[in-house]
């Protein structure tokens, strides 16, 4: 088979040089247009999703600044005369105060007071008066302080009050048949003398949030689709989307249940949607309900600006490639004629294939060009290398981030994890033991003695000590354990799906490994013990603060009855 350049031997210098100038060209700007595409995509999508990140935080700011408004509301309540002053049998009074309250505050949808024993005394339009709510959460929670509850379905009222979120429905429904929803807020009434003379509690409609969302919801917002919805604290929706439908497994929901804001592309009711996410914090003393905030668009609408730039970005390319294309054969028109010349110019530089454009003479036409493509080939080299030194930094900044986030989450002198990684990998173990139906056990650990060690060998053998005990904890556990250095002297370990004739086997082993591996610090030989309290918790009823609560109970139980021993309780 003959060779390419047998062929190209055949071919007029004009239509070569026509040719290669002009597939330089195209190649250069279709490398612009996507380069060009690429930066203006970041750019388009960084400005929608941060837009759609300051709609979450701004009505999450509002929905923060609402809640601790009716909060100090009912707590302004419990305080009026009517109802610290109240007199048995003489509710008239409070009745009055609550009617007039009614009319002030329209966003409760209930206001009334309950003696200490859960009779309501007074009430808005006289609706539950003589019934009790003892049995209430509201009314159990505010007898020790003020109240702010979650968004609940409304139970004694919807059918009484005969409507739902929306107005008038049909009894005990809002909109589209939805139930009737509420926010509890209550507060405790004190008399004179301190003592409980009642509860004073107001049932906030869940309309008032719906205002909110579309107040938020404005005219250009609603032009780019935008969709506002809000999340509990255990990731299901109870706005703007289906009431109790679980979006706890999006990332952006993750993100914000650990404080953080931002935006991300989520795929969510079936479609690609750049999603803007801030959780609420509260305000002032009020904590808050830990609600997220979601603001959506659909990317498609997020990129509709991006799209018309890029076709005008292709017809200028096309334009511009047809130009070069005739600029390229009229110019290898033009260089045709001194072609003579440079090839015998060119005979004299050999066979071998130069590899950098030589200088050209002959011609200033010739010279030119040999001028313009050597510094072309110099400016494409000096960008190459431009852009792998900014490769080469950005991985290098990528793996010291990464490097940096590891050593964040870890305790420096044992290699464990430490308090903070600990708790957040334990509340997302425990979310999965709650969907799967299966218990968790907990170990705390301490060493006994650990200050004689640092008395009598020094904090350096101290440390050693902790470096050792450190080094068997980790080689007794599973793979799926979750271990940490709590601090000083002291250990935890979440168990996942172990029960405590397991976990407590686990710790009457740790404790004889403990026992029978002395810690050597220069000539010392140093053997300590270690106490464990053990406990075995259900997810479903328990939380990990209670649980770690009762490991450490457990562990002080072994204590007192003489260290070196392991305690505890089942679930």
């Amino acid at each position: 088979m003959r060779p390419l350049s047998v062929y190209l031997d055949r071919v007029p210098m004009v239509l070569q040089v026509s040719v290669v100038v002009s597939l330089i060209l195209v190649a250069i700007l279709a490398a612009c247009l996507i380069t060009v595409s690429s930066v203006l995509t970041s750019s388009i999508r960084g400005n929608a999703g941060g837009h759609m990140e300051s709609v979450a935080i701004d009505l999450a700011d509002r929905l923060d600044d609402g809640l601790f408004e009716r909060y100090q509301d009912v707590v302004a309540m419990a305080s009026a005369d009517p109802f610290v002053r109240l007199e048995v049998g003489q509710s008239g009074q409070a009745q009055a105060w609550i009617d007039s309250l009614q009319d002030l505050y329209p966003l409760y949808a209930w206001i009334g007071m309950a003696g200490p024993d859960g009779t309501v005394l007074a009430a808005s339009d006289g609706v539950l008066r003589g019934a009790s709510v003892a049995e209430r959460p509201w009314f159990d929670a505010a007898s020790a302080g003020p109240h702010l509850g979650d968004v609940h379905e409304a139970v004694l009222l919807a059918d009484i009050l005969g409507r739902g979120d929306g107005g008038p429905e049909k009894a005990g429904q809002g909109p589209n048949g939805e139930p009737m929803r509420l926010v509890d807020v209550a507060a405790p009434v004190r008399g004179p003398d301190g003592a409980l003379v009642g509860i004073v509690g107001a049932h906030l409609s869940w309309d008032w949030a719906r205002d909110l969302r579309d107040t938020a919801l404005t005219t250009r917002r609603r032009e780019l689709q935008t969709d506002l919805r809000i999340v509990d604290r255990a990731g299901r929706q109870i706005l703007g989307g289906g009431f109790g439908e679980e979006l706890g497994r999006l990332r952006s929901v993750q993100s914000a249940l650990s404080g953080k804001h931002g935006w991300m592309i989520e795929e969510l009711d079936g479609q690609k949607m750049l999603v803007g996410y801030a959780p609420t914090h509260g305000f002032a003393e009020l904590d808050g309900l830990g609600w997220i905030v979601m603001a959506a668009t659909p990317l498609a609408v997020a990129d509709a600006p991006l799209h018309e730039v890029n076709r005008i970005m292709v017809l200028i390319g096309t334009l511009l490639a047809v130009v070069g294309v005739i600029a390229a054969f009229v110019t290898a028109q033009r260089l045709g004629r001194p072609l003579s010349t440079l090839t015998a110019v060119a005979r004299g530089i050999g066979s071998d294939t130069p590899r950098t454009l030589p200088r050209l003479s002959g011609s200033r036409e010739v010279v030119s060009l040999s001028l313009a493509l050597r510094a072309l080939l110099h400016r494409i080299g000096a960008v190459t290398e431009r852009l792998q030194d900014t490769q080469e930094q950005a991985a290098e900044l990528a793996t010291q981030n990464r490097e940096l986030e590891r050593l964040a989450s870890l305790d420096p002198l044992t290699g464990l994890r430490n308090r903070r990684a600990f708790l957040e990998l334990a509340e997302h173990e425990i979310a999965r033991a709650r969907r799967d139906g299966t218990n968790l056990s907990v170990l705390m650990i301490d060493i006994d003695h650990f200050k004689r060690v640092n008395d009598t060998y020094g904090h350096a053998a101290g440390d050693e000590v902790i470096r050792n005990i450190a080094q068997l904890i980790r080689s007794l556990s599973r793979e799926a354990d979750i271990v940490a250095r709590f601090g000083g002297e002291e250990f935890v370990i979440l168990l996942p799906n172990c029960r405590y004739a397991d976990a407590r086997a686990f710790g009457e082993r740790l404790r004889a490994q403990v026992a029978d591996n002395a810690t050597r610090h220069g000539d010392a030989s140093i053997t300590v013990t270690v106490s464990v309290g053990c406990v075995e918790f259900k997810p479903q009823s328990t939380d990990l603060d209670t649980a770690i609560d009762s490991a450490d109970h457990a562990l002080y139980v072994a204590k007192r009855l003489g260290r070196n021993r392991v305690e505890g309780s089942a679930a």
